[in-house]
């Protein structure tokens, strides 16, 4: 009998537990069993009244203080983890013993990247576009846009992307503190996990070649994904799922 696993989620820039979609639907059918924690960064989803916090280190320890005290069972556990929320997460893999396997998306480090590559000019011309924007539709459509590859940017999926945002939106100011905490991250030189990192091909806000040396400095696998975009969950939640299913098994 397979060996149960428990999953932490933590999703990255001015995106809240809400944002993670059809993919937490398709894992869920996929790990019926598991305990899965919803952990979000300070300023985003329920946590949008409050600062961003302007370092990684800070958001890591709130958020072991919350798994620790939301957690049912105590082994086992596993970490999914999407941009800045995956730098969170590499801090706290490299300080603690607390995951077993460790999935690493679409992120990246300040020491093995260029500054425009871990966040391209046009994008950084569209994010200062984002600071402006006060139409709530029209921010998210932005933001899809930047994030997506496969995902068809319809009336249905940018009306309930608006929903989410006008009940609890990310203040500009959140924005940019977040942004500021993911220039400053340089990765450990250790992880007590078996990691894997996973980049999307066709990513526009960090290229895949950021994850690809993060794998190499860390000696974890590294998967490519031909097609999608940053929000590689979002854009193929099965293939990320079938990723996932593998790498735990094998």
């Amino acid at each position: 009998m397979a060996e149960k696993t428990n999953w932490i989620f933590i999703r990255g820039l001015v995106r809240s537990n809400e944002h993670w979609g059809q993919f937490l639907e398709e894992f869920k059918r996929s790990f019926p069993d598991s305990e899965i924690i919803l952990l979000e960064l300070e300023g985003n989803g329920k946590k949008n009244n409050q600062k961003s916090y302007l370092s990684v280190e800070k958001n890591y320890q709130k958020l072991r203080q919350e798994w620790l005290l939301k957690r049912k069972s105590t082994n086992n556990w596993n970490i999914i983890a999407v941009s800045l929320g995956a730098m969170v997460g590499m801090l706290w893999d490299s300080k603690h013993q607390d995951f077993k396997y460790s999935f690493y998306i679409n992120t990246s480090s300040a020491d093995l990247a260029h500054p425009l590559e871990r966040l391209s000019w046009p994008v950084v011309k569209q994010a200062y576009a984002l600071l402006r924007q006060k139409n709530s539709k029209d921010y998210e459509r932005r933001v899809l846009e930047l994030t997506t590859q496969m995902t068809k940017i319809d009336t249905n999926l940018l009306t309930k992307w608006d929903q989410i945002h006008r009940l609890a939106p990310t203040t500009r100011l959140n924005l940019i503190r977040q942004l500021f905490a993911a220039s400053r991250y340089i990765a450990p030189k250790k992880l007590n996990s078996k990691s894997n990192f996973i980049a999307s091909k066709k990513d526009i806000l960090a290229k895949y070649t950021c994850s690809q040396k993060l794998a190499e400095k860390l000696n974890a696998n590294f998967f490519l994904h031909p097609q999608a975009g940053h929000d590689l969950p979002l854009d193929d939640p099965q293939w990320l799922i079938e990723v996932i299913k593998k790498n735990i098994s094998s």
